[in-house]
């Protein structure tokens, strides 16, 4: 390629031309350099041809000199690509020529299509396969189908009702709620407070509709909800709670809402000296304490330091400043009151009227500035409200594992569904309790939706000496023989019967006469829990394998 010009060229000229020439597209690279003109050539004074004067504007922009270096594909050969400089009259570009190969076009023709391969359809084998795994008994789920219908539940949720709304106390705003509340708590009671330690601490049930006795409470898991107060073991078993219905609740003012629902909920332990009361400082106050010391109850919390009633103490500014594990206290000998103050992360302050501060225990706790655990002094009094203050968090805890989901659009509903939930931690700590057992509380919760569910089954009456109850006490087999006689409404699953818990014989009060389970002759006498007649003699073989 070459070309002429009369006058010296411009970058926007080079680069136009470059673009224009079709051959440079065929290159692999094209690289441009700039070659500025000799130092010692630049003057104050510059020449000019005549032509050029007259034409300014088309000056060259850059003085010095362009070089295009560009190398042809397919060329075993370097090329030498130059350019003379912009105040030169003759550029020449050197090439190779390049064979362009011409792209091959379809041919297209009336012809039947004939493939070589085709697509292989395997969703038949994989459905069937699906179905070998899953089973028909995963379909539907027979047993709850079987139990209940789908509109038969909707029904019920739809006309359940928890009290007579004529009989309503306008000043309650738990009025809907409060038979339940009171059977449930009785309930919980039927045998005893039999726990040694005792903790006194809130529960949140999560609502997100509008009601008054809506609570928030920034910084914990639930924040929008329901308030209850419960009393509870160290183990997380339920005795007593109550809903919190807002500034509306009635209460002694001189006292504060903390001690009157300590008091109130610690109404129901019949042995005060029997048991140790544990609640965090929104409870505690140096007059409920001394109300407690009257009563026999022994009681530990934290407390605030506006509620202390004391001023020799060590304060919690001057006391954050000392070492982890610093601690100081005060005794008021006159009600047996016990202040002991404890540096740790931060300053804490408990209260008591039982404990005592020495023997000091061990605490782990981590040091920035050895970067490993280190042991600091803890008196006895903390150790023990640490170890003994969870037991509301623990049935809570047990609520929220597996709680009930199914909603509802009646502001009660979470309530309900929450009682509901609140018995069956209760009945599996009892289980386990009893049975000195460590069975998982989904295992229990199945069982018990098993058991229910089954409840209208007909009863194995033909082969009653013939079932095995044999197995761990943590796994239980729900399986029986089919009965396939008319279903009896006294019909219940084995497990229930052999389960050897809560089986007392009593005489029908109409003193109906029916037949017995176990001998077929009338008897006026039944079995409380299994609800079936027996005879007296009969009652321990129907309740055995």
């Amino acid at each position: 390629m070459s070309w002429k010009n009369e006058r010296p060229l411009s970058t926007a000229e080079l680069l136009a031309i470059l673009e224009e020439d079709e051959d440079l597209f065929q290159t692999d690279s094209v690289d441009a350099v700039y070659i500025p003109p000799p130092v010692d050539e630049v003057t104050d004074e510059e020449e000019l041809d005549d032509d050029l004067r007259e034409n300014v504007i088309n000056l060259p922009d850059v003085a010095g000199t362009y070089e295009i270096h560009a190398s042809l594909p397919n060329s075993s050969e370097d090329l030498d690509s130059e350019l003379l400089p912009s105040s030169s009259i003759k550029s020449k570009v050197s090439k190779k020529n390049i064979n362009k190969s011409k792209t091959a076009l379809p041919k297209w023709k009336k012809e039947v299509p004939v493939y070589t391969t085709a697509p292989q359809n395997k969703e038949k084998i994989n459905l069937e396969d699906i179905e070998n795994r899953i089973g028909d008994e995963d379909k539907g789920i027979p047993l709850v189908r079987n139990s209940m219908s789908r509109n038969r539940f909707d029904s019920i949720k739809q006309n359940l009702h928890l009290s007579d709304n004529d009989q309503l106390d306008k000043n309650d705003r738990f009025s809907k709620l409060r038979p339940l509340f009171d059977l449930i708590n009785e309930k919980n009671m039927q045998f005893g407070v039999f726990s040694h330690n005792l903790s006194i601490d809130e529960e949140m049930v999560p609502y997100f509709g509008r009601h008054s006795c809506k609570m928030f409470i920034k910084g914990k898991p639930i924040r929008f909800g329901f308030k209850l107060w419960c009393l509870c073991s160290s183990n997380g078993y339920l005795y007593k709670c109550i809903p919190y219905g807002g500034k509306t609740s009635t209460y002694n003012n001189e006292l504060g809402l903390g001690a009157n629902v300590v008091l109130e909920l610690l109404s129901v332990v019949q042995h005060p000296s029997l048991h140790r009361v544990f609640f965090d400082n929104f409870f505690s106050s140096y007059k409920l304490f001394c109300l407690l010391k009257e009563r026999g109850f022994y009681a530990t919390g934290t407390i605030r330091e506006n509620r202390t009633c004391n001023n020799t103490i060590e304060t919690v500014k001057n006391l954050k400043k000392k070492d982890r594990g610093t601690y100081d206290f005060s005794f008021e000998n006159n009600q047996k009151i016990l202040l002991v103050r404890w540096n740790d992360n931060s300053v804490v302050t408990v209260v008591t009227n039982n404990s005592t501060i020495e023997p000091l225990v061990g605490a782990k706790r981590y040091n920035r500035k050895e970067k490993k655990a280190v042991s600091i002094s803890q008196p006895k009094v903390i150790a023990e409200y640490n170890q003994h203050m969870g037991g509301v968090d623990l049935h809570d805890n047990g609520i929220c594992n597996y709680r009930i989901n199914v909603k509802g659009k009646k502001w009660w509903w979470p309530l309900f569904v929450n009682l509901i939930d609140s018995v069956i931690v209760n009945a599996w700590k009892v289980h386990n309790l009893a049975n000195k057992s460590k069975m998982s509380q989904l295992d229990f919760k199945s069982y018990i939706a098993v058991a229910l569910m089954k409840m209208n089954e007909p009863a194995p009456e033909n082969n009653i000496q013939d079932q095995d109850t044999s197995g761990p006490s943590n796994q239980i087999n729900l399986s029986f023989n089919p009965n396939y006689g008319r279903p009896s409404k006294s019909a219940l699953p084995v497990e229930i019967r052999v389960d050897n818990f809560g089986h007392v014989i009593v005489e029908d009060k109409n003193k109906a006469r029916r037949r017995c389970r176990q001998c077929k002759s009338t008897t006026i006498y039944k079995c409380v829990k299994c609800q079936v007649h027996l005879h007296a003699n009969c009652f321990e073989k129907f309740h055995t394998k």
